[in-house]
């Protein structure tokens, strides 16, 4: 979540109060104010919900996701980049979503790169929230078929170390619940060698009636990449303006290493229920070429 907010849970109760007929205050009849507080403006116009984010990214890049509409009648978005792996020292990469239009099933994010010392703002930690993590055991099929040349594999391995989260917040920007997945592999150009720290981690916010309904999660490795992934369905009866259901997804989110040092990152993510409409997403990579 973005740090420094100042806006408290009855703020919360009275921006809900906003989604009726006649309490947007100065909204125009085709604007309407859902939510409001220091650092974000979240807007309905028409068919689209626009965060206006009073903090502008540096050289923001925008991506636009066309989803499908399920059966259900919800969203489904997913996709899958390749980057050459490499980063600025002393930086990572932020996704934040600034608009959505659930009529037509488009996403649009915008990507910027932020000092270190802002990850901190980043990571989930708030009091009443919830996270458990778990690792998983890669037994590799080539390990035995390298054993021959090990001198030359040490002389031109390199190891890389890389993570990637896929977040859902809430209009007061509290991380509400997200995957993260990690991942270290040895690489020589040819050759996933080896791989550690298939792990992920789940977490979410008890403080507003989250909980974690479903996970699993894997972790793999073949001579061409090794990789983990993971899914968590979060549910909760309690958010928002009454007591109906609210749900996120986040299916197989997926961190690969390959063997030329090159990272593939994946999502699929939905959301529903009577309060869905006011979570938006974040995603966070370690690196900067994400």
């Amino acid at each position: 979540m973005w740090r420094g907010r100042t806006w408290g849970l009855v703020s919360w109760v009275t921006a809900l109060s906003m989604l009726v007929p006649g309490i947007a205050g100065a909204a125009s009849e085709s604007e309407v104010v859902l939510a409001e507080n220091p650092d974000v403006r979240v807007i309905q116009k028409g068919d689209w919900v626009i965060w206006d984010f009073t903090e502008e990214l540096p050289n923001p890049e925008t991506v636009t996701v066309k989803g499908s509409l399920l059966p259900s009648g919800e969203c489904y978005y997913a996709r899958s980049v390749t980057s050459d792996g490499s980063t600025i020292p002393g930086y990572f990469r932020i996704y934040r979503e600034v608009a959505h239009n659930a009529s037509d099933c488009i996403l649009r994010l915008e990507a910027a790169n932020l000092p270190l010392r802002r990850l901190g703002e980043f990571d989930g930690s708030e009091p009443d929230s919830v996270s458990v993590s778990e690792s998983f055991l890669v037994n590799s099929p080539i390990e035995a078929s390298m054993t021959g040349g090990g001198e030359q594999f040490a002389a031109t391995s390199t190891t890389s170390t890389a993570w990637f989260k896929s977040v859902y917040e809430d209009p007061i920007e509290i991380d509400v619940n997200s995957v993260k997945v990690n991942l270290q592999w040895t690489w020589n150009g040819s050759c996933v060698t080896s791989s550690t720290n298939h792990s992920a981690v789940w977490y979410w916010f008890e403080g507003t009636g989250w909980f974690l309904k479903s996970k699993s999660g894997s972790g793999g490795r073949t001579c061409s990449s090794a990789y983990t992934k993971a899914t968590g369905e979060f549910w909760n009866w309690t958010w928002g303006d009454d007591s109906l259901l609210t749900w996120t997804k986040h299916t197989d989110t997926k961190i690969s290493g390959l063997a030329n040092g090159s990272i593939t990152v994946s999502w699929n993510l939905t959301k529903g229920g009577e309060d869905s409409g006011l979570l938006h997403t974040d995603f966070v990579c370690s690196w900067t070429s994400c």
